[in-house]
């Protein structure tokens, strides 16, 4: 499965300029992604971050990661019109993301549990691993329900 940006926002809620990802040329529906940005010199962040060295700020590199993760999940049948939060996320950078440079997305679901999911990101550009995230995302949808006595 591949999706466009229009079909990824749609599918995520997301819309332009949170929306990180431009392009998903690879979907297995609960197992693993990848995905593709391209960061261009008239991205509004730039103006604001760093603005003598531009640099993608960290935590939209992790964005794209967590929206990579969540397609993955979105598209399984249990998910389909449901979302998920982010639990527990935790990254480590590596090397910085230009203007002009692309960066490639690889994310994967590691453990699935009463509607707890846990998965793992890469991200890389040409110059090699930027960042890696490992996080937890809870669908409220699909914890079981305490009866009380």
């Amino acid at each position: 499965m591949s999706y466009d940006k229009k079909q990824i926002g749609h599918i995520l809620g997301i819309g332009s300029p949170l929306l990180m990802l431009d392009l998903v040329t690879e979907l297995v529906p609960g197992v693993r992604g990848e995905g593709t940005r391209e960061f261009t010199s008239s991205d509004w962040f730039f103006k604001y971050h760093l603005k003598e060295e531009p640099l993608v700020p960290g935590v939209l590199l992790v964005e794209g990661s967590l929206q990579l993760f969540a397609l993955t999940l979105y598209n399984v049948e249990d998910h389909i019109g449901h979302y998920s939060f982010v639990q527990k996320c935790s990254s480590v950078f590596h090397k910085k993301v230009s203007p002009g440079m692309s960066v490639i997305y690889i994310a994967e679901v590691l453990r699935k549990r009463r509607g707890i999911f846990e998965g793992s990101s890469k991200c890389f550009s040409s110059d090699g691993l930027v960042c890696e995230s490992t996080f937890s995302f809870v669908s409220p949808h699909l914890l079981p329900r305490v009866q009380a006595k």
